[in-house]
């Protein structure tokens, strides 16, 4: 689990059973919404919804296709030519 800064913050004046008492209530949540995905099923229209409003959210934050950082398209070129290599090694 990732914790902010400000959470941080926070749980520094808990008590340890408070601490574990607050990630077991998120634990749960997360399970029952498990539960309902899996009762609901899956859902096309709504993956395709979610998906678009996220790329509209990053587009919106900078984050964007537009926005590309130089330097992390080049380790991600040197990533995809290192896994190139693993597949053809692990193809002969």
């Amino acid at each position: 689990m990732s914790v902010g800064a400000d959470a941080l913050r926070h749980l520094g004046g808990m008590e340890a059973a408070d601490v574990r008492r607050w990630i077991a209530g998120f634990e749960a949540i997360a399970e029952a919404d498990r539960h309902a995905l899996r009762r609901r099923g899956a859902d096309p229209a709504r993956a395709i919804a979610l998906a678009l409003s996220m790329i509209d959210t990053a587009d919106r934050a900078g984050h964007g296709p537009g926005t590309a950082d130089p330097s992390r398209e080049a380790e991600e070129e040197a990533l995809r030519g290192t896994w190139v290599r693993l597949h053809r090694r692990a193809s002969r």
